[in-house]
């Protein structure tokens, strides 16, 4: 969903943890573009799932591009967070913002704190 590229500068994600469906949303750019892309997708959990990595949740996912010379990246995060206030109001919780405003390391650790999003290590090869 998303592509932690060499060279792209990432503003931050969002989550909102409903009981049986979650939302999570990124926004980034890619090295040396002024359009802001961001995905989103909603995750609707499985009652046979028993991890997060065995396909049986169903996810439907969305993307926009933004013009970056008509929005800043507050901009951004004031529009994403109007969504994400409103998807939390349907499931009655709280959203969470994971600023990031770096690159692609700055964003996986700031990812990798955070439990619902799942980052799993691996072994370089």
């Amino acid at each position: 969903m998303i592509e932690f590229k060499e060279g792209s500068y990432f503003i931050g994600f969002w989550f909102v943890g409903g009981a049986d469906t979650d939302w999570f949303a990124g926004a980034w750019r890619e090295q040396s573009s002024s359009t802001w892309i961001f995905r989103a997708r909603f995750r609707y959990h499985s009652p046979t799932s028993r991890t997060a990595f065995d396909n049986e949740d169903r996810k439907s996912p969305m993307e926009f591009e933004v013009d970056g010379t008509k929005k800043t990246e507050d901009d951004i995060i004031r529009d994403v967070a109007l969504i994400a206030g409103l998807i939390g109001q349907r499931f009655g919780v709280e959203p969470e913002f994971v600023e990031v405003r770096g690159d692609r390391d700055k964003a996986l650790f700031c990812l990798a704190m955070k439990p619902w999003a799942h980052i799993e290590r691996q072994a370089i090869k």
